[in-house]
């Protein structure tokens, strides 16, 4: 085969692959944004059960906004919010455990961070030495924990599967029969990174 027609065979073949991977790189975009975390969430709250779910908390609640506990009178002035942010836990989606009704103004003002107070139980396997450690498993800015935890007033508890505090087979998850854990409480609402 002369050299050019090789050429030409070359560059044809060539743009036929460059083409056939766009269209995939298409089709890998299309999938990937179809089950991305907060598309998998909005075809959930659209669907006849996360309807259903909103009713029902609606009910439950008495159309009490779980932020400014102001009173509504329709379930349309509520937003289904993930009490942990979508952004920082895409695990939890379609959690229901997850879920809480929001105003849209107090939805708006919570944002990628969490309403109030909470525990936090964290497990590992060495105790943090200093608050920066401590920041970093709680998954806050250090700013949040400081003045509010002292380091050296945190006690922490060795935990063996004999002293399981919550019924939860942790040797399975972890591969280690002695975990230690310290529940935080703190603010961390405007602390999460």
């Amino acid at each position: 085969m002369p050299v050019d027609i090789r050429h030409l065979v070359n560059k044809l073949e060539q743009s036929r692959l460059l083409s056939h991977l766009k269209s995939h790189r298409t089709d890998a975009k299309r999938i990937s944004k179809y089950y991305a975390p907060r598309h998998a969430f909005n075809r959930w709250r659209d669907s006849t059960e996360g309807q259903l779910w909103k009713e029902t908390q609606f009910q439950k609640t008495k159309g009490l906004c779980s932020g400014c506990k102001k009173t509504y009178r329709s379930v349309s002035n509520f937003d289904i919010d993930h009490i942990k942010p979508l952004i920082k836990f895409p695990e939890l989606a379609i959690d229901i455990d997850n879920f809480q009704l929001l105003c849209p103004t107090c939805n708006s003002k919570k944002g990628d961070s969490t309403l109030s107070n909470e525990e936090t139980i964290l497990y590992y396997r060495q105790n943090p030495l200093n608050l920066k450690q401590i920041a970093a498993r709680l998954g806050v800015g250090i700013q949040c924990i400081q003045g509010k935890l002292n380091a050296s007033e945190i006690s922490f508890v060795d935990w063996s599967m004999q002293k399981d505090p919550i019924g939860i087979s942790w040797n399975s998850v972890f591969e280690d029969e002695n975990i230690h854990f310290f529940p935080v409480a703190c603010s961390i609402a405007d602390g999460r990174q």
